[in-house]
């Protein structure tokens, strides 16, 4: 039934279970805290906290089962634990630093609330474990997403990543960042708001499959993407690609089944299997570079009704114009 603590100055450790299954509100850490342990501050009612710039580290479940609203990690720590912040059911918005460069499994498990997720800018990768790590049973509206996310672990992982499959999510914004990894929002089929920042050079496998995105825009550093990048985006319906590609990968707009306007820059030589295909596209340009169109490549493209060949086309592959 603790209502209030006051602790002493000199710790430095605040260990697991400490101030556990209590009435607590608010808790100032002493300047000298460096660690606090699992579920130092679990099953209280917690809805204010204020962090020194010692803490390194802290458990698992530290401040589960409380009723914080904003929780905004100290900017000392490196890595999350498991469940940090489980069933903090009042709690609307987390904001994680950039020193943290590991996020272990399910730190907002049970926030039921949850609707804006803060990545702070940072210089070094942040790994994200995909063991039960995501976000998908809180209402998630906006992600800020501001240094890369490691992909390691999740290009091999076929549709799963952190934020993929959340149909509440609406917005997402990126910082500085170089890399979006493959499946970053695969099926978040209410994401409708995003640009990609001019730092940007490589969009992962299926990043943006299935989003609610109207236009887009790639900016001219970006200098690789992987197949199917926007695939089976309902409401896409223009995309101008400014960045010196030498290809428009496999299935990059396959059935978005509203896409008007397509601007290519000059250096895309192929353009390969099923790029286009079943979209309602009624005039196409062949770049200035372009010699080779892949098999399937406006396959049930039922409004093409003109096409503007160049004079260095060498190869149409199989199927390219069927239907």
């Amino acid at each position: 039934g603790l209502e209030q603590a006051i602790l002493p100055r000199d710790l430095t450790l605040i260990g697991q279970f400490s101030l556990s299954k209590n009435q607590l509100s608010s808790i100032e850490i002493p300047e000298k805290v460096t660690r606090i342990g699992d579920n130092a501050f679990a099953s209280n009612r917690l809805s204010a906290v204020t962090f020194p710039p010692s803490v390194t580290e802290m458990g698992s479940e530290a401040f589960s089962e409380n009723a914080f609203v904003e929780f905004a990690f100290p900017p000392s720590l490196k890595e999350l634990k498991s469940y940090i912040l489980e069933n903090n059911k009042q709690l609307l918005k987390v904001t994680i630093p950039g020193s943290i460069t590991r996020l272990h499994s399910s730190i907002c498990w049970g926030c039921t609330s949850l609707k804006q997720l803060i990545l702070e800018d940072g210089t070094e990768n942040l790994y994200i474990s995909l063991n039960n790590t995501d976000f998908k049973d809180c209402p998630l509206e906006y992600i800020y997403i501001g240094r890369n996310i490691a992909d390691s672990g999740i290009s091999e992982i076929k549709y799963h990543s952190a934020f993929d499959d959340i149909p509440t999510l609406k917005k997402a914004e990126f910082g500085n960042i170089t890399k979006i990894p493959s499946y970053m929002f695969y099926y978040c089929e209410n994401l409708a708001e995003f640009s990609l920042p001019g730092t940007l050079k490589s969009i992962g496998w299926c990043a943006f499959e299935s989003t609610a995105i109207e236009k887009i825009v790639i900016p001219e550093s970006v200098t690789y993407i992987e197949y199917y990048a926007f695939e089976s985006s309902p409401n896409l319906r223009e995309v101008d690609i400014k960045g010196p590609l030498r290809a428009l990968p496999v299935g990059i707009f396959a059935d978005c089944n509203k896409l008007e306007k397509l601007t290519l820059p000059s250096t895309i030589s192929k353009i390969e299997t099923g790029s286009l295909s079943d979209t309602p596209i009624q005039e196409f340009r062949c770049p200035d570079d372009l010699v080779e169109i892949g098999d399937n490549a406006f396959y049930g493209c039922k409004n093409l009704e003109r096409i503007h060949f160049n004079d260095k086309l060498t190869h149409i592959g199989d199927r390219a114009f069927q239907n």
